[in-house]
């Protein structure tokens, strides 16, 4: 954690504490800041891998060997265009979606990723595709459109993922590692479903990539705190001292609950105020005296919205 400090010292002038010759004792105050670090975990809503794949294995993939199916189907799914759905088995039933030049599949039921202000990720593995034949691989520029369907079928978010050329050289179905992110804002109309198919014109002649472990995760919302000083440069002779506490983004529910002190060198400290608002808020601390530092840190992020999410520099 990075801290900031006061420190509670004598000094040389005017503003002296537990000097000899001195009959007042003076607080030096300055804040040690130690920001909490808190990381905000997605929340998962929906997860599909296509293992639950049932079709017509018939023959092998081109150049890999591996197993290949078409005029296929997977609960939860409906499909549409020639032959759907093929797909190609990566191991042991471990099945990809493969899209041929029309092949299109939506979700059949809707998934609860619509909170209205709320921020959404669908992630997934993509690559490149080929059935038993040559003429048939994912060429440069076919590629693979995802889309966030309301529930009249009208597209709330939308994007196209082109994984290149299907080569010898290692870019085959899922091997150069390729992962796509589309991501959205709810708006509130209800659930939502995934359609997902070929980009651009139809009917190429190729399959136009595929596509593997699908989630649907939720994105909280989050800040930083971008600074935090004392709002005196020497408060000496103080029995009282504050601290700036300034955010990225505007937060509600800071309260004194949310930080602590440590005291070196003095005792009796102790958080009496948390004002401010939006951006701005400032923490004050009493003081019974002594000659030391005292520490403010931000220890438990409960009840602060948006979450936080980052340590000072």
């Amino acid at each position: 954690m990075t801290r900031k400090q006061h420190e509670l010292q004598p000094n040389r002038n005017t503003k002296t504490m537990n000097q000899p010759n001195r009959n007042t004792l003076s607080l030096c105050a300055s804040g040690i800041l130690a920001c909490l670090c808190g990381t905000a975990g997605a929340a998962t809503i929906f997860t599909e891998n296509f293992n639950g794949y049932t079709g017509n294995q018939n023959n092998t993939q081109y150049q890999t060997g591996l197993n290949v199916a078409h005029t296929g189907s997977v609960t939860g799914w409906s499909n549409s265009g020639s032959g759907t759905m093929h797909a190609v088995d990566l191991g042991s039933s471990n099945w990809a979606i493969m899209f041929y030049q029309n092949n299109v599949i939506t979700q059949t039921v809707g998934i609860g990723a619509n909170d209205s202000g709320t921020s959404y990720e669908v992630n997934f593995d993509y690559g490149t595709a080929v059935y038993a034949g040559a003429s048939q691989r994912t060429l440069t520029g076919d590629g693979l459109l995802v889309q966030v369907l309301r529930g009249d079928n009208s597209v709330l978010a939308s994007q196209s993922f082109f994984p290149g050329a299907w080569d010898t050289a290692g870019n085959r179905n899922l091997a150069a590692g390729l992962t796509g992110t589309l991501a959205y804002v709810g708006d509130g109309t209800g659930v939502v479903r995934l359609r997902i198919g070929p980009d651009g014109t139809l009917n190429s002649g190729r399959f136009e990539g595929e596509i593997d472990n699908i989630s649907v995760t939720s994105v909280p919302v989050t800040t930083t705190v971008t600074s935090i000083a004392s709002s005196n440069a020497n408060p000496s002779n103080s029995t009282t001292v504050s601290w700036d506490v300034i955010f990225a983004d505007p937060v509600t529910g800071l309260t004194a609950g949310n930080f602590s002190l440590v005291e070196t060198g003095i005792s009796g400290s102790a958080i009496t105020g948390v004002t401010g608002s939006g951006t701005d808020w400032v923490v004050t601390a009493s003081n019974t005296g002594g000659c030391g530092t005292l520490e403010l840190d931000l220890t438990d992020a409960t009840g602060v919205a948006p979450t936080l999410t980052n340590t000072l520099p």
